[in-house]
């Protein structure tokens, strides 16, 4: 029962916009869990930027950031914190707030500088939003740059603001 109201409730999340084959599917909102369960709100992105954007905005960030290593192109379908918390590679999953990877215990904080490798970073920002990295080791992390690409960069190198971080590791 409980199961089945589950998925009935991210099927209701479903919106099939036109008719025929002209027919898209839209976002829609879930959840995932973390490693002690609790539920996180995502948001399950259904459709992605066009080749053209996709090159356009590869080569705009690359030139943009020299000092940074482009690992995976563009994509509408992930961000930094899905990328960092809920899986390292390309899923479909878009985390607005992570915080609850770290408070319900599932992450403790660390006090290692640089963070060490496999560590998450978490940066809480400014005005214009958090950011989220894993860190490789040696002040050199990857993250994905909202819809821009997947980079390797600098602990304090790229679009956000970066002074302040937080790191963490998989509680035991």
């Amino acid at each position: 029962m409980r199961v089945r109201a589950r998925l009935l409730g991210i099927l209701s999340g479903l919106l099939l916009v036109g008719a025929g084959a002209g027919a898209v599917w839209a976002d829609y909102y879930a959840y995932t869990r973390t490693p002690r369960r609790s539920p996180v709100s995502v948001i399950v992105m259904t459709w992605e930027l066009s080749a053209d954007e996709i090159d356009s905005m590869n080569e705009y960030w690359a030139d943009a950031y020299p000092q940074a290593t482009l690992l995976g192109s563009c994509s509408r379908k992930y961000n930094c914190h899905s990328y960092a918390w809920y899986a390292q590679f390309a899923t479909s999953v878009w985390i607005n707030d992570p915080a609850r990877y770290w408070t319900d215990g599932s992450y403790v904080r660390t006090t290692t500088v640089p963070p060490r490798s496999g560590e998450k970073v978490f940066y809480p920002g400014d005005a214009d939003g958090s950011h989220s990295a894993v860190s490789q080791g040696g002040g050199i992390m990857v993250s994905k740059w909202g819809q821009a690409p997947l980079m390797r960069h600098g602990l304090k190198y790229g679009p956000y603001y970066m002074a302040v971080y937080r790191s963490y590791r998989r509680a035991q």
